[in-house]
């Protein structure tokens, strides 16, 4: 029965030449997939591959994480991702794969996955900073009560990222009411003067920040 078409010549073994060429590209498709399939699984990747990066001190921002395949080339989402933090103090995982910049300082986020009973690791560095920007004060003080010619001593404490790092500032002290009460500008040390109620101040000389207790002065 005549074919519809012309094959063209025939090799040794009585194949067309056509016929041989759709063998060799059914067969390298084939073998192509093969060999895609015997890459394994995918690989797991957290932050689009950076070994390192940074965050604010109390900023929360989803973690990017995505599975590969071997060219690089994202693979449908597939089986949940677990996130887990080395130091929750400084770096926090919330739900939805959030993390938490919680403390300056630096951590590891770890990721783990399932995939066909293969378990997909990956690490990122995480370093948490923040701005000297915003210092605050802390004025300390154990007594609040001082009799006209006594003396108390009180202390500051200059702090920025929310408290967390000592900010290097310089104490400035005074008295709302100098009348009431005599203070040192440099060391805070405050007499009482003349009976009464006033304000004991502190102010940094560079961050502006200041804090402030009340004193009464008895006769």
């Amino acid at each position: 029965m005549p074919l519809p078409f012309e094959i063209g010549p025939t090799d040794s073994r009585g194949r067309s030449a056509a016929s041989a060429r759709t063998v060799l590209l059914v067969v390298g498709i084939l073998a192509c997939h093969d060999a895609t399939a015997a890459g394994g699984a995918p690989t797991l990747v957290l932050a689009g591959g950076e070994e390192f990066f940074g965050m604010r001190l109390g900023v929360r921002v989803p973690l990017r994480a995505e599975l590969q395949d071997a060219s690089g080339l994202r693979v449908a989402a597939g089986p949940t991702l677990r996130l887990s933090s080395r130091q929750p103090s400084v770096v926090a995982v919330d739900t939805g794969g959030v993390i938490v910049a919680r403390g300056v300082g630096e951590t590891w986020l770890d990721g783990t996955v399932v995939v066909n009973a293969q378990v997909l690791r990956d690490s990122v560095a995480v370093g948490v900073t923040c701005s000297a920007e915003g210092a605050t004060v802390v004025l300390r003080l154990e007594q609040r009560t001082v009799a006209v010619g006594r003396a108390l001593t009180p202390s500051a404490d200059f702090t920025v990222c929310g408290g967390q790092l000592p900010h290097a500032d310089e104490a400035a002290w005074s008295a709302h009411d100098a009348r009431v009460l005599t203070v040192d500008p440099s060391t805070g040390r405050a007499t009482g003067r003349t009976p009464g109620t006033t304000d004991l101040i502190v102010q940094g000389r560079r961050s502006g920040s200041s804090a402030s207790v009340r004193i009464t002065v008895t006769p």
